[in-house]
């Protein structure tokens, strides 16, 4: 379940293109989460803010983030939950269509 329920660290700063370059630079993945924050993955927050301000990027924001029981369960069924609404079972039961 751990590594279905990812943890990633969230990172705002004015100065993502150079710290995504830097990430990826070291082959920390990270992607994009919006116009003004990272996601970086397997890393921990003392990672992420060692490594920047060793080259002195300016960061407003790091924080842990894990992903919903939601998110660990559609990723370690993959995704292939059927939902059926108890009228579609009456009606398949009685060897008709919805």
């Amino acid at each position: 379940m751990d590594e279905a329920s990812e943890t990633t660290v969230l990172v705002c700063s004015p100065q993502l293109d150079k710290l995504g370059a830097l990430l990826a630079e070291h082959g920390w993945e990270n992607r994009s989460d919006g116009e003004d924050a990272l996601l970086v993955s397997g890393k921990s927050t003392d990672d992420v803010g060692e490594l920047a301000g060793a080259v002195q990027i300016v960061l407003h924001e790091v924080a842990t983030q894990r992903g919903s029981l939601e998110e660990a369960f559609m990723q370690m069924t993959g995704q292939d939950v059927e939902f059926r609404s108890e009228i579609a079972e009456l009606v398949a039961v009685q060897g008709g269509t919805p």
